[in-house]
């Protein structure tokens, strides 16, 4: 691997980490009111940049034969923990 290579696998790793960091965040971002939580405005906007980085690195890369490949492994179920029926 080449140090584009490089380059693009690690925008790939971050992009990636960021869209699940954030999915993380999101039920308690919109459903939990716990005052103790971390979504006032200074965290919030560091949340933002962060995703605004993972935008602007996913440009970078998303043309690459790397990138491609990385989409079409999403398609691949077999990666996806599969749900356990919740039991009454």
């Amino acid at each position: 691997m080449d140090s584009s290579d490089k380059e693009v696998a690690t925008k790939l790793a971050e992009t990636a980490n960021t869209f699940v960091n954030m999915q993380q965040h999101r039920p308690d971002a919109d459903y939990n009111p716990n005052p103790a939580l971390p979504y006032t405005r200074t965290p919030v906007l560091e949340l933002i940049g962060a995703v605004e980085e993972a935008f602007y690195d996913w440009a970078a890369v998303r043309d690459t034969e790397m990138a491609r490949s990385f989409l079409v492994s999403l398609l691949d179920k077999r990666h996806i923990p599969q749900r356990v029926p919740k039991t009454r």
